[in-house]
């Protein structure tokens, strides 16, 4: 009987091991085919705005280049990118900026006016849900930015801070 017992003990390890293995395996694809989409084509990032409308990217006309970066209205990182951004405006204003975080649509707007962002036509802020960005970007940090051509192909992609002269020798 005690033997059984170890035996089904060890069967139901076993199984659970073999369980977790395939879990793994099947999260590790599902990053990596984020990965490869994020890489070849710009996702129709989806959300509202800060006016509550819905919006989606392609829905726009095509912009030179289009810049994502995701923020979190209380992150001191972001803080600094939206004070460089600001800064070097006029370097991107041929482009798209997208500045994208799951928080509430009052706190985006609240971090939108203290920088100073509200009135500048090429830049929009919008809430996206937390699920929507993960299954379209995978696993995101804040500040993280992504740097699509008007081709719709990646050109770079930065976890963490950056400083937005860089950004602008990569147009």
């Amino acid at each position: 009987m005690a033997k059984t017992y170890k035996y089904l003990l060890l069967a139901g390890l076993l199984v659970s091991l073999v369980g977790a293995g395939v879990r793994l395996y099947q999260k590790r694809e599902q990053k990596a085919a984020v990965a490869n989409a994020l890489q070849h084509a710009m996702p129709d990032v989806r959300g509202t705005s800060v006016t509550g409308q819905d919006f989606t990217l392609r829905s726009l006309p095509v912009s030179p280049f289009t810049l994502i970066i995701f923020f979190n209205p209380f992150c001191d990182h972001c803080d600094y990118e939206a004070a460089q951004l600001q800064a070097h405006m006029r370097d991107f204003a041929q482009g798209r900026v997208l500045m994208v975080s799951d928080d509430k649509l009052e706190n985006i707007r609240a971090f939108q006016a203290r920088h100073h962002l509200t009135a500048i036509p090429n830049v929009e802020f919008l809430h996206m849900d937390a699920n929507r960005v993960f299954a379209t970007f995978g696993s995101v940090s804040v500040p993280q930015l992504y740097l699509y051509s008007q081709q719709g192909k990646l050109v770079r992609m930065v976890k963490g801070e950056v400083n937005m002269a860089q950004v602008v020798q990569w147009l």
